[in-house]
């Protein structure tokens, strides 16, 4: 007994697994000298060793596997007849009527398991370098040793489950994206996640009195989140409140935050938890939800609206045509009247053709060379690059692999992105440059030019629908974003790179298919 409260003072919390096996395995040693002591601790489900200490010749072969414990032995520890047959293999050990050595030239021993609160922790072996040896008076030595040893090992099982989890649920609060802060009982701050201090600004950390959070003398008719935390500490929860916060630089920000109330295992408020948002971040999701619903709706349209335009279109098309041949032979200075209805007809047709293709995929997907993609592309872009007079560069890679798409949308994509480079081009003998490339996983298409480019706050906006910055007569925004919308159906990614005066790259990303290049 001596030797165990002299033990328990040489043991700590902060002490690692083999600190504490280590400090056993040297008090067994100095408790029983001349004997042969072996400590073996398993861990997780699959009982793997974790720890080992050894003061003598060890079989390997012996201590390989799974824990060789008696019945007898195991069942003294209390565990039971039903959580002895919960512990047969594969968990890590295997029940034995007689005892299995584990040191070379042993002449008998025993062993103690290492059990606490139902959970096996490893096992430790005694044994002698003689036949006549006193393990009847050595066991009910070392047991009460070894109970230590297993209550030790689950407290620091305990602990470090403990630090994962409270290490976990910190890494949770702290990069979730929502803004989270915390008070104790003390009106101080005791939780605020990275958002909520990017939120506020640099100086607003745990231990700040809650005040710092907003002013109550402020004129402003949404109570300030100081005020909504401080009303849990009194019993009161709120739910969607809207609220303002005072950032750092002496700005006020609102929000809309839920609150809620901690308790303590006596059942007192220990603290109150804010959860909220950027009241202007919501009101932004809310007009692009409404923005996608018109847009929803536009699509579902598209293909009446076309419908009952073309029958017209082609009316005026035909006819304008007709007069602008007559006027040509009879008044030719009336002649150019008639072909600005034809180009009005054919920009209306153009409108109506990429609305149709915006609403609805057409074609059927098939095993495509992405190379012949591209030569077939250029072909049809031919008349657009004549017109501005530009330089075309193209770059095929060699051992493509195919890839799975529909024809005629792939060639829209092309077409689109080269003739956006060739409107980009801002003087004859600019250059364009299309080029493809392959991975392990993608092949991929870059369409680049010597252009204009794009500002900064422009090329967040490319891919929206009907955003432009064409003039009305050469485009209706709904190019880019047709792109966008064949080359996700085909489960691809699209970027764009652009600097002002310096030009403008598209690069597009396909899945390859499998099989032969």
């Amino acid at each position: 007994m001596e030797a165990a409260f002299a033990l328990a003072k040489e043991l700590s919390l902060e002490m690692r697994e083999e600190e504490v096996v280590g400090t056993f395995g040297e008090a067994l040693r100095q408790l029983l000298p001349g004997r042969y002591i072996c400590l073996r601790v398993v861990a997780g489900h699959q009982r793997a060793l974790s720890s080992l200490v050894a003061n003598g010749p060890l079989d390997r072969s012996a201590i390989a596997g799974p824990l060789p414990i008696k019945r007898s032995a195991l069942q003294r520890t209390g565990l039971g007849i039903d959580l002895v047959a919960g512990l047969e293999e594969p968990s890590g050990v295997r029940l034995v009527d007689g005892y299995v050595p584990v040191f070379r030239h042993s002449m008998g021993g025993f062993s103690v398991p290492l059990v606490a609160a139902g959970e096996m922790f490893g096992l430790v072996n005694v044994e002698y370098k003689s036949r006549d040896h006193c393990a009847h008076l050595d066991e009910p030595v070392v047991i009460p040793l070894v109970n230590q040893l297993s209550v030790a090992l689950r407290n620091l099982t305990l602990l470090g489950e403990a630090r994962y989890y409270r290490d976990y649920l910190r890494q949770i609060i702290d990069v979730a994206n929502a803004l989270i802060v915390v008070i104790d009982r003390q009106r101080r701050l005791a939780v605020v996640n990275s958002a909520m201090q990017r939120y506020m600004g640099a100086g607003t950390g745990a231990g700040s009195p809650v005040e710092e959070l907003g002013c109550a003398e402020r004129s402003i008719s949404d109570p300030s989140l100081a005020t909504l935390l401080a009303d849990g500490l009194r019993g009161r929860e709120h739910m969607n409140a809207e609220t303002y916060v005072v950032r750092s630089g002496g700005e006020v920000a609102h929000a809309v935050f839920n609150t809620a109330i901690l308790h303590s295992v006596d059942g007192t408020i220990d603290g109150v938890i804010g959860v909220g948002q950027d009241r202007d971040q919501l009101r932004l999701l809310e007009r692009q939800v409404l923005k996608a619903s018109k847009l929803a709706t536009l699509g579902q349209l598209a293909a009446g609206v076309v419908h009952e335009l073309n029958n017209p279109l082609t009316s005026i098309s035909v006819y304008a045509n007709y007069l602008m041949k007559l006027l040509a032979r009879t008044t030719p200075t009336e002649a150019e009247k008639a072909n600005k209805i034809v180009d009005a007809a054919q920009r209306i047709e153009r409108l109506t053709r990429d609305l149709q293709s915006y609403a609805r995929a057409q074609g059927e997907f098939e095993l495509l060379s992405f190379n012949q993609i591209v030569e077939e592309g250029m072909r049809l872009c031919g008349h657009v690059i004549d017109r501005v007079e530009a330089t075309v560069e193209v770059e095929l890679a060699g051992g493509m692999p195919l890839v799975r798409g529909i024809r005629d949308q792939l060639h829209q994509v092309l077409i689109n992105l080269v003739t956006n480079a060739c409107h980009a081009l801002p003087a004859p003998g600019q250059k364009i440059c299309v080029r493809t490339e392959c991975t392990p996983t993608t092949v991929g298409l870059e369409v680049s030019d010597t252009g204009v480019g794009i500002d900064e706050k422009t090329i967040d906006h490319i891919f929206e629908p009907f955003f432009t910055t064409k003039l009305a007569a050469k485009g209706t925004g709904l190019g880019l974003s047709i792109v966008k919308n064949i080359v996700e159906g085909h489960h691809g990614q699209i970027r764009c790179e652009s600097h002002v005066g310096e030009g403008t790259r598209f690069h597009i990303s396909l899945p390859r298919a499998p099989g032969p290049r």
